[in-house]
């Protein structure tokens, strides 16, 4: 693993990143945050001692400023979608049960399987399949917006109107997104908390 080379990878897409030991103790594998200095916002990766894990970047989009980090460890191999959003750095690791090798196939295997047979059903096309908005859906970060379907009668009571939502213990930590209108079910294990 070139640490120098990672960097320059992260350098195209505009963004800084540092690569260093992990100091902190109990710590395994590969941590990656978003650090704050007095420079801006930079990608933070830490490797576990004493085994340096192997972390390379798979693939670099610089138009779109994002890129696909992989580290191999003695547990398998872990993928991240690394980029910027709106108006600042993240870091999200792709489900370790989809086969990604691009940019392209991280966004795909990060969206709810919902969403991606909606698109299939509406044929959205391949080029506008993870733009911001397109038939399918409205996306704001990691959130997706589908319309409800002429068909579906929703109890007035069930709806909840300028509601800001959060997921988990982000409502404490993190800056909320509201909605107009809002109808949650849980369709997965994963709900959405009123906060």
């Amino acid at each position: 693993m070139n640490a120098y080379l990672i960097e320059r990878h992260f350098a195209k897409i505009g963004a800084r990143a540092t690569v260093h030991p992990e100091t902190r103790r109990g710590r395994t594998g590969v941590t990656i945050d978003i650090g704050r200095d007095g420079e801006g916002e930079f990608f933070d990766i830490a490797l576990a001692q004493p085994r340096l894990a192997d972390v390379r970047v798979v693939d670099t989009q610089p138009r779109i400023r994002h890129l696909l980090l992989m580290s191999e460890q003695e547990d398998g191999k872990h993928k991240f979608l690394c980029g910027h959003d709106e108006r600042h750095w993240f870091v999200a690791a792709v489900p370790e049960r989809a086969s990604v090798s691009n940019v392209k196939t991280a966004f795909e295997a990060l969206k709810p399987i919902t969403v991606r047979q909606r698109e299939d059903r509406l044929k959205v096309k391949s080029r506008k399949r993870n733009r911001r908005r397109n038939e399918a859906f409205i996306r704001q970060g990691e959130w997706f917006f589908v319309a409800v379907p002429d068909w579906l009668r929703v109890d007035e009571r069930l709806v909840f109107r300028n509601e800001p939502i959060a997921r988990g213990a982000e409502s404490l930590t993190c800056a909320r997104s509201w909605c107009g209108r809002v109808v949650s079910w849980s369709t997965s294990a994963r709900s959405i908390r009123r906060v």
